[in-house]
């Protein structure tokens, strides 16, 4: 299977050199996984047997970044782009009972071969390694090739287990879930099913991040399907999942799958401000107006105070930045002057211009349309800056 032709020449040069440097190189992980089944991967992983410093001394300092606590990796700056490349890791050391008899993996910071490396993977479709300099192929669990090709997801080993070191895997195989349409295998559903009330070991910060990192990708609307189908989302975001089947919950989701498309075929950025906005709008209007589809309440006092609230409600148990909040609340704010074409030129001065022209292209084509409102706002020049 040579997917040479399909991977960055840069990727090819790095690796070619860590490779004439002596060390053991291929490209792993979820590139490797789309380049089979002919995705664009939207990054590349390398992982290596040199140490981050002996990468760093290839590549020198200016180039590379040693980061991390729990796992040293270095970051490579290819221009705009940061190539993550890891030093292959040896399964954990299995963890003595403590107090609270978790399995939970706390440190993971011991180097080993790439057999070691593949074995500590999650899911077999992950552990596929690809040396691109020959075309060659390493499938260590001799499964990952087929998983792939049946669209099945496997946890590498026993999955009660290694759910257990890290319960955020089971949160990523139902994104794998939600963003190829791939089933769980039997073993791997009936351990997630058992284990799901885990995920409360894991630090709200971390699931904050991953939470991000869902809404920031063009199929966040099928995760959080996947999520919800698989009874995942009410330990994750529970109070969506307590308001799944209402009217605001699902007009939600029809506009983020909106916005899905729209980033899918390139027409708009990935801000997180925007999704933030986009999911929380319909729970707005039903409180303000008892219409999800209205963006057309007065303007009060206490709006601000309350638009924050039902964010926050949507959201919990996880907070955001104040400046992404702030910029949230008033591109929902700016929806009305948006549907009346009201103050054109004061409103293309707001420094939040640009989130809230995005959200109402969206809007526009759910509910509003429109069909002239887009290209008259589009047309305004100005105010397009701090975007998050």
């Amino acid at each position: 299977m040579a997917i040479s032709k399909q991977i960055a020449p840069y990727i090819f040069q790095i690796v070619s050199k860590l490779q004439e440097a002596g060390y053991e190189t291929y490209l792993v992980g979820g590139a490797v996984r789309d380049l089979l089944i002919k995705r664009e991967p939207k990054d590349y992983d390398i992982s290596t047997a040199a140490t981050p410093e002996q990468v760093q001394s290839v590549f020198g300092r200016r180039r590379s970044r040693i980061i991390g606590r729990r796992f040293k990796i270095v970051h490579l700056y290819q221009g705009r782009e940061i190539i993550e490349i890891s030093t292959f890791r040896a399964a954990p050391e299995p963890r003595k009972q403590n107090n609270s008899n978790s399995l939970l993996v706390l440190r993971d910071n011991e180097y080993g071969t790439s057999y070691d490396d593949a074995y500590r993977r999650d899911f077999t479709v992950n552990a596929i390694f690809y040396d691109p300099t020959i075309s060659s192929m390493i499938d260590y669990t001799k499964q990952g090739l087929k998983d792939l090709a049946t669209g099945s997801i496997r946890v590498i080993g026993d999955p009660y287990t290694r759910f257990s070191e890290d319960p955020v895997r089971m949160l990523r195989a139902l994104k794998l879930v939600g963003q190829y349409n791939f089933t769980l295998t039997k073993e791997t559903e009936e351990a997630l099913y058992a284990l799901m009330p885990q995920i409360a070991l894991c630090s709200k910060s971390r699931l904050c991040l991953e939470l991000e990192k869902i809404l920031r990708k063009s199929y966040s609307d099928k995760i959080l399907q996947a999520f919800q189908k698989h009874s995942f989302l009410q330990y994750f975001l529970p109070n969506l999942a307590k308001d799944w089947k209402t009217k605001s919950a699902q007009a939600s989701i029809q506009l983020l799958a909106c916005h899905c498309k729209r980033l899918e075929q390139e027409k708009c950025q990935d801000y997180l401000s925007v999704v933030l906005a986009l999911i929380s709008i319909p729970f707005v209007n039903k409180y303000l107006t008892k219409d999800e589809t209205n963006c057309l309440w007065k303007y009060y006092p206490q709006l601000e105070k309350d638009i924050k609230k039902i964010i926050y409600y949507i959201f919990s148990p996880y907070s955001f930045p104040k400046f992404i909040m702030s910029a949230v609340t008033e591109a929902i704010i700016l929806q009305q002057r948006f549907y009346k074409k009201d103050r054109p030129r004061k409103t293309r001065q707001h420094p939040h211009f640009r989130i809230a022209r995005e959200i109402a292209i969206d809007l526009n084509e759910h509910f509003w349309k429109k069909p002239d409102l887009m290209s008259y706002w589009k047309s305004i020049r100005g105010g397009e800056k701090h975007h998050h």
